[in-house]
Parts: structure tokens; C-alpha cells; sequence
């Protein structure tokens, strides 16, 4: 089990952060079906992909839907890609000065029943990656990403900026994980970056 690749993308801007307001399950913005358009294209000049996982929202599944039909390749809903129903950020520990001890206080319920959601899906796409020749390209959201790296890096005081399609790429080799890719955004035009 040897360079074992796992891409995630963070899907397209919604309509929930353009208003800042409403039900937290929104479709995407028109930026943000113009940002997705953009990375279908790319990913269809660059890239071979034979699947496509996602989470159940919206935003995610729209995203999703516009690479699938440009790749005409199939798509699998997976809830354990789904993002969390809190502001993460909230729950994250933190520090009043960046050079002191990490101190390890008790984190919220909520945010370690995310951390084992996010240990569950980083799982199931290692597994993936590691038992097929398949390339699978994974669609899902900020604070899940976020809370895998966080996981990998086994620090909750770290945060990482991901933005909409941004490419995170990580690489499981010599017994230890590579982060490849962190926000990649080559495709987006600059315009159209969030």
C-alpha cells in the first residue's frame, strides 16, 4: 500500500454564501456553476477519472453533476462526505499566543462526532484508492476537508483555507502522508475565485 492518492475538491460557491443567510442546504450560485463548469473542463483536458463520490447536499451534488456530465462518468452519494450542520470554527481550540504549548481542552461533541465522521470517510477513500486502479475524484466541503487534514496533522489548533474548487490532493507513500495539493485553484480564473 504504496502512493496511494486521494483527490478532494470543495464544491462550487452556493447560494448560501452569497446571501450569508437562509437554509444551510442551498443549490449553487451562478459564480458558482460558472466555477464548476470551469473545473469540468480542466479536469476533462488534464486528468482520467473513471468515478466520481459526493456528499447528499446540494451544492455538492450540483457541483458534482456538472463534472459528471462533462466526464460522463458515474457518481456515488456518500453521506460521510456531508458537511457539518455548526460553524466548526466555534468548537476549534485556540490560543492566545502562537508560540505556547497547544493545550488540548475538551472539545464539543459535536465537533468529535464530526472528527469520526471525517476519520470514517478518509477511510473509506484510502480504501478505495489503495484496492483499485480506479481514479476517484472526491466532492465535498470546507469543514470536512479541513477536519481530515486536521486529523492527519493530529492537531485541532491547525485550520487550512480551502476555497470553492479548491483541489486538495494527498498522497499516502513511504509510510507517511504527502500534501500534494492544498487549495488548488490553476483552473479557476481569478475573477471567479471565492
Amino acid at each position: 500500500m504504496d502512493n496511494i492518492e486521494i483527490n478532494i475538491l470543495r464544491h462550487a460557491q452556493s447560494l448560501r454564501q452569497v446571501l450569508k443567510r437562509g437554509d444551510w442546504d442551498t443549490s449553487l450560485s451562478d459564480i458558482g456553476k460558472e466555477q464548476a463548469n470551469h473545473t469540468a473542463k480542466w479536469l476533462s483536458d488534464n486528468m482520467e477519472w473513471s468515478g466520481l463520490r459526493t456528499s447528499p447536499l446540494k451544492r455538492s451534488q450540483e457541483t458534482t453533476n456538472i463534472i459528471a456530465g462533462k466526464l460522463g462518468i458515474p457518481v456515488v452519494i456518500d453521506h460521510l462526505l456531508a458537511e457539518a450542520d455548526f460553524h466548526i470554527s466555534d468548537d476549534l481550540p485556540f490560543c492566545t499566543n502562537p508560540f505556547d504549548p497547544l493545550s488540548s481542552p475538551a472539545m464539543s461533541d459535536r465537533y468529535l462526532q464530526l472528527k469520526s465522521q471525517a476519520k470514517k470517510a478518509l477511510q473509506v477513500l484510502f480504501e478505495l484508492a489503495s484496492t483499485s486502479d480506479d481514479k476517484i475524484l472526491t466532492v465535498s466541503h470546507g469543514g470536512l476537508i479541513k477536519t481530515m487534514l486536521r486529523l492527519i496533522v493530529n492537531n485541532d489548533n491547525v485550520n487550512f483555507k480551502i476555497s470553492n474548487m479548491g483541489l486538495t490532493k494527498l498522497q499516502w507513500h513511504s509510510g507517511r502522508w504527502n500534501l500534494v495539493h492544498l487549495n488548488k485553484l490553476d483552473h479557476i480564473p481569478e475573477h471567479l475565485q471565492t
